[in-house]
């Protein structure tokens, strides 16, 4: 298995490597904290055997404002 984190859309014109290696904003901080515990709750989830439990706890996409 496998967790992992998305970037979410590209600003108009933004260049993607530019964009992922940039500082995080104080908004997009916070979210990556939320999104860091979330992660690490599914791994312990994953390592205990409960995948199924974990995907569909976790396996869903965030909308962010």
């Amino acid at each position: 298995p496998r967790v992992r984190l998305g970037i979410g859309p590209l600003p108009v014109g933004a260049d993607a490597a530019e964009y992922v290696l940039a500082p995080f904003t104080e908004d997009e901080f916070k979210i990556m904290k939320e999104s860091l515990a979330k992660a690490a709750q599914a791994v312990e989830l994953i390592l205990e055997g409960k995948i199924d439990e974990a995907m569909s706890r976790f396996n869903q996409k965030i909308k962010l404002q």
